[in-house]
């Protein structure tokens, strides 16, 4: 998965209109954040992921799917690495 692509697609999930659109690769979008160990990658598919969650029709599936809990666990781990580079500074 090329980050382009998915800056590309962050961008139109930021409006509602193509939200729906999105919902049947939401379960591959995670397994990509679950799977993959590129940060750059993870962190775009974590803010598509974040836009997706104004629209309460993708929140509903959201929270119907394994995608909440995974989403919750990589931002907290994220916070958590990003607190160990501000203490070694």
């Amino acid at each position: 998965m090329r980050i382009a692509s998915l800056q590309a697609m962050t961008n139109l999930s930021v409006t509602l209109t193509y939200h729906l659109q999105f919902l049947p690769f939401t379960d591959s979008l995670v397994d990509v954040v679950t799977t993959s160990t590129d940060v750059k990658l993870i962190l775009q598919l974590l803010r598509l992921l974040a836009n997706l969650t104004l629209s309460s029709v993708f929140v509903d599936h959201m929270l119907k799917t394994r995608v909440s809990n995974v989403i919750l666990h990589s931002m907290s781990l994220f916070v958590v690495g990003q607190f160990m580079v501000v203490a070694r500074q």
